[in-house]
């Protein structure tokens, strides 16, 4: 099953990423374009045809090079492109999932470019494959280098925060990023009927540094445990685009041009705060 297979693999050249894709990578590169990290989920024909794990019917290739990053896939819908390919500096937003043993990584492009969001999925079991991969657009768009070692998080903070989303941060954050603003949102549900409850919102934890707003945010479950969190960057360079705003009786943070890329509802009491962020952001960006 695609659980157990879906693995991603490093390759040195386009020699080594299966077809169909690898044809069609070497097709999208420019005269000169040097590739510097290639990795591929193989094509596994057991997998589901729908819902998770159908991407992975097919092969999957993430591709940075010095110039940008390309997504291909080969089990994209009928009606959804193929490939995404976008300079770094083009780059609005992306974000790494994990469930258990499913991972998910998103790419946000310019609003108005089609296509401007493109996805792949794989086993973590590979994450750390797929994290390497993106050093370039990390060193591109936000200045600085992934470490194998977790980082250390200021006292205040890791005392304040519960174990877990500590231990997220500690893992996102990339070496000589500081902490600024940070906001830890509780889940907010609804009631449905009489006896059940909906989650508008997971538990999110959202933090400014010097070179993007970082978004950690639990798996939106209600009735059971929550194994899994997505890490969403949005850098420096884009948040001039965030916009905060009242939608009673909930605080809307929201990526302007594309409130799909972000957008998140917060307790009117985190306002000072968030306000405080978007500020700084934007007067860096």
């Amino acid at each position: 099953m695609a659980r157990f297979s879906a693995w991603p693999a490093p390759a040195r050249s386009l020699a080594d990423i299966p077809e169909p894709l690898g044809a069609e990578l070497g097709q999208q590169l420019a005269v000169g374009e040097r590739p510097e990290h290639l990795v591929y989920v193989p094509a596994d024909a057991t997998a589901a045809r729908r819902g998770p794990w159908a991407r992975t019917r097919g092969v999957q290739v993430l591709a940075l090079t010095d110039r940008r990053i390309l997504l291909g896939v080969q089990a994209a819908p009928a009606d959804e492109p193929r490939w995404l390919a976008c300079a770094y500096d083009e780059i609005v937003a992306w974000e790494l999932s994990q469930n258990l043993l499913y991972g998910h990584l998103d790419l946000y492009g310019p609003p108005a470019s089609q296509p401007s969001h493109a996805w792949m999925e794989f086993n973590t079991v590979g994450l750390r494959l797929i994290e390497a991969a993106l050093a370039p657009l990390e060193r591109a768009t936000l200045g600085l280098e992934r470490s194998v070692s977790p980082a250390v998080l200021p006292a205040a903070v890791q005392e304040a925060l519960p174990y877990h989303f500590a231990s997220y941060l500690r893992h996102a954050l990339l070496p000589g990023e500081i902490v600024q603003e940070w906001l830890l949102q509780a889940a907010i549900l609804e009631s449905v009927l009489r006896f059940w409850k909906r989650m508008v919102a997971p538990p999110t934890l959202i933090v400014s540094t010097p070179v993007r707003l970082l978004v950690l945010r639990e798996e939106p479950v209600t009735r059971k445990a929550r194994y899994g969190h997505r890490s969403l960057t949005l850098p420096r360079s884009q948040a001039g685009a965030l916009t905060l705003r009242d939608e009673a009786p909930w605080l809307l943070m929201a990526y302007g041009p594309a409130p799909s890329t972000l957008q998140m509802r917060l307790d009117p009491g985190h306002r000072p705060v968030a306000a405080r962020m978007l500020a700084a952001l934007a007067g860096m960006s």
